[in-house]
């Protein structure tokens, strides 16, 4: 790739980055007159309330239901454990289960690490600012303080939110009952590490939800909203017509479906190793559908420009071909009977001759000092299109290989 393209695809960049900043920022006086676009609700979702929805999640099959069934059995067991051990603030306990537990194995045991050392954090910091404060009021305003920083945290950094949630709730509890201000600490302590017992085992052995028994799922959706993708993208170099609609929507899809099978993988890393099945494959198929969606993504930012200029029905072959690799990939995820079948290669093989075409008849032009020619506008504007086709074609190979292991 030349420096002056290099150079063009920054100030793109800039551009874009700009654009972005212009349009995010909240300016008071543009605000008054902003409209919606009329496509607005092609990308919100509405669910509607669906009584055979609600059926459908009467099931084992359902993550909604096993998760609800699994928190009715920890906070059962966690109200009898605290009237056995007549515990005097035993709502800590049945509080505790409630915001550790989670639909996955991953997420509560991050919630449950994150509700512990934040509680012994939190009292030890409390501890130290009593011992260091010795005004009442200004105990006081540090609480207010502490509060107000407890509800900044809690949708975006749950631990800094339970640090200074359990610092205040000290302060408050020493400020209305000073001589049972130690009790306190120790029942919450104690409360804490039970309700995270509790939620932690039954996590574990409770109807569990491990991510290899949904990962094959999120695998299917990222391949075929990467496909339909691809194809709003390819069609418009093969009708010279650029859907903008369409592609968003298209593109939004895919992200989003990109997005979910990226952090079920992430989640699925955090369980025990002998959930972890067919993780390298997984992440192999992952970063494949990552680079796919990237270089269908480039391929939108040509088309935007340069397909009114260069469509032609030469695309049709290889865009059909690399569309036959991606729906075999998805037949192979859906049927493990299925086998990948070799396919011919005389259509990457043409574009590879198209562009060495050009590139050879740019070298000659070179040697006879010629610089600003149609063929180095064509060379600068449709080689780094075959190229994008030929890269996205080699992924779909590798996504079927990739496929087959499973």
């Amino acid at each position: 790739m030349s420096m002056r393209k290099i150079m063009q695809m920054l100030e793109d960049m800039v551009v874009r980055i700009y654009t972005l900043h212009h349009f995010t920022r909240y300016d008071k006086k543009r605000i008054k007159g902003y409209k919606l676009s009329k496509d607005y609700d092609s990308f919100v979702s509405t669910p509607d309330l669906d009584i055979e929805l609600l059926k459908e999640n009467f099931s084992f099959d359902s993550n909604h239901f096993r998760h609800a069934l699994r928190v009715s059995i920890a906070t059962t067991i966690g109200y009898i454990l605290s009237f056995i051990l007549k515990l005097d603030y035993s709502y800590w306990v049945l509080l505790t289960i409630l915001v550790i537990l989670k639909p996955t194995y991953s997420l509560s045991k991050q919630r449950n690490y994150q509700r512990l050392l934040g509680t012994v954090s939190g009292a030890a910091l409390s501890f130290l600012i009593l011992y260091l404060i010795s005004s009442e009021q200004a105990k006081f305003a540090v609480m207010i303080v502490f509060i107000l920083i407890t509800y900044s945290f809690i949708r975006t950094n749950y631990l800094i939110s339970v640090i200074f949630m359990t610092s205040y709730v000290m302060i408050l509890f020493y400020i209305l009952n000073t001589s049972h201000f130690l009790s306190v600490i120790e029942n919450r302590v104690v409360d804490t590490l039970i309700g995270s017992v509790i939620a932690f085992l039954s996590s574990y052995i409770f109807v569990p939800s491990w991510e290899k028994e949904q990962i094959r799922n999120y695998m299917q959706k990222a391949i075929e909203n990467a496909s339909v993708y691809f194809n709003t993208v390819s069609n418009t170099y093969i009708t010279g017509q650029f859907d903008d609609l369409k592609y968003r929507l298209s593109r939004k899809n895919a992200f989003i479906a990109q997005s979910n099978l990226s952090g079920a993988f992430n989640r699925m890393m955090n369980e025990p190793k002998s959930k972890q099945e067919n993780i390298k494959n997984i992440h192999q198929f992952t970063v494949l559908i990552y680079t796919l969606n990237s270089h269908i993504a480039t391929l939108a930012h040509f088309a935007q420009k340069t397909s009114y200029k260069y469509h032609s029905l030469d695309f049709k072959d290889i865009g059909e071909d690399i569309l036959s690799d991606l729906g075999t990939t998805h037949r192979i995820l859906t049927d493990n009977s299925i086998e990948p079948k070799e396919v011919s290669t005389d259509v990457s093989k043409n574009l590879k001759v198209q562009v060495n075409q050009i590139v050879e008849k740019r070298r000659k032009e070179l040697q006879h000092n010629l610089m600003d020619t149609e063929t180095r506008t064509i060379l600068m504007e449709y080689k780094p299109i075959l190229d994008q086709f030929l890269f996205i074609s080699r992924i779909a190979e590798d996504m079927k290989t990739v496929s087959a292991r499973f």
